[in-house]
């Protein structure tokens, strides 16, 4: 909110943000969820289309996510993100205009943050806490994250329920960067048994540990993450991998 309040906004012709914001210099502002619903998406887009941003068949022509969604109905996606840059590519030469921002930078920073050592497979935990700090512990010992970091990360869940299960079996975990980041940085395991968090009304399968402290890495991170997360086929192909699998 402070670095919209302190914004330049003499070129901004829209601002779609998750929280609510106060209009300025009578700018429209589209308020959605950080992971948008397909009726938000259309919100998304007649936002974009009312503020003259585009037209609903350039939207319709031009969006690579669109494209990436009905190829992913029809045929198995091996490599999302080289067919993405690949319909980038593509759509660019007929736009003249990028429509992805360095994407190869991108890709390079999401591989950075997760290194062989930061992925895993989980075996014989007892408790979701032990699961969370066993799934952070490569941030522990590579000094990413301080032990109050994974403490805290605890202390939310305990005190507001498990928000961070964001669905799917997957529990995205994390604190603010003040809570003892060091450095960004990024794990991925999977548990060899579902385990259920507080209530036994979510159970986990996957547990993601998150240190954010690069705004657009991590945000660039967690775009690249739900972009897979959103495929079924790509869950239920992990969620039935075994131990001698992950380390193929």
């Amino acid at each position: 909110m402070l670095q919209y309040e302190n914004s330049d906004l003499s070129n901004v012709q829209l601002v779609i943000s998750t929280i609510k914001l106060n209009t300025q210099r009578n700018i429209p502002i589209t308020t959605v969820s950080a992971f948008p619903s397909e009726l938000e998406w259309k919100i998304i887009d007649n936002a974009i289309i009312k503020a003259g941003l585009a037209t609903s068949d350039t939207l319709k022509l031009f969006n690579v996510d669109t494209l990436l969604d009905i190829v992913g109905n029809y045929a198995m996606i091996r490599n999302p993100m080289g067919l993405k840059l690949a319909l980038n590519d593509y759509l660019t030469q007929l736009t003249q205009e990028p429509l992805l921002a360095a994407p190869q930078e991108n890709l390079s920073e999401l591989i950075k943050l997760l290194p062989p050592e930061h992925v895993g497979f989980l075996n014989h935990q007892k408790s979701w806490k032990q699961a969370v700090r066993t799934a952070l512990s490569p941030l522990l010992e590579d000094y990413s994250v301080e032990k109050n970091y994974i403490d805290q990360i605890i202390h939310l869940t305990e005190s507001n329920g498990p928000y961070m299960v964001i669905g799917s079996g997957v529990m995205l975990a994390h604190a603010a960067p003040r809570d003892g980041v060091n450095n960004l940085g990024a794990t991925f395991f999977l548990l060899d048994k579902p385990l259920p968090v507080m209530t036994n009304q979510k159970m986990v399968h996957v547990i993601i540990g998150l240190a954010p402290i690069d705004y657009e890495k991590h945000l660039s991170f967690i775009s690249d993450l739900m972009t897979q997360l959103q495929q079924k086929d790509w869950l239920t192909n992990l969620y039935h991998l075994n131990k001698a699998d992950c380390k193929k």
